[in-house]
């Protein structure tokens, strides 16, 4: 422990150290290569992973439409919006300033352009929400 090694009335805090070099050796490197695999997904920007303030969407394919159910940050719905295409359905919640982040707004369209080619080709494709298109 910091104060058992010396009082120098220092608080902790954050460390930041500079380097000029890493090296990784290789009777290491299957150990560097598991511990990236584990920890890949905390690397991911937190405007990506971070809950939208102005709620989230639930995707789906219903009734030959794309409906995106707009859901509240405690888990009410707020209203859903429905269309034929991606397009369709992003315009309406463009239109009403639903998104607040660049990072939800390419997930969202992402995730709207999959719901419409599963709706496009339902013999081929079926959709579901945060999984690639699955081939049927």
């Amino acid at each position: 422990c910091v104060e058992k090694r010396g009082n120098y009335g220092l608080k902790l805090g954050d460390l930041v150290i500079i380097s000029q070099s890493a090296h990784i050796y290789e009777d290491c490197w299957e150990e560097a290569r598991r511990i990236v695999d584990e920890q890949r997904g905390s690397f991911i920007s937190s405007e990506v992973t971070s809950p939208d303030p102005r709620g989230n969407f639930v995707i789906e394919i219903s009734n030959g439409r794309i409906s995106a159910e707009h859901i509240s940050q405690d888990d009410n719905t707020i209203r859903t919006y429905t269309g034929t295409s991606a397009e369709d359905v992003y315009m309406k919640i463009a239109a009403e300033q639903l998104v607040s982040s660049i990072g939800h707004a390419i997930y969202l369209g992402k995730e709207l352009e999959k719901a419409e080619i599963a709706l496009n080709y339902p013999s081929l494709f079926r959709y579901v929400q945060d999984k690639h298109l699955q081939r049927l």
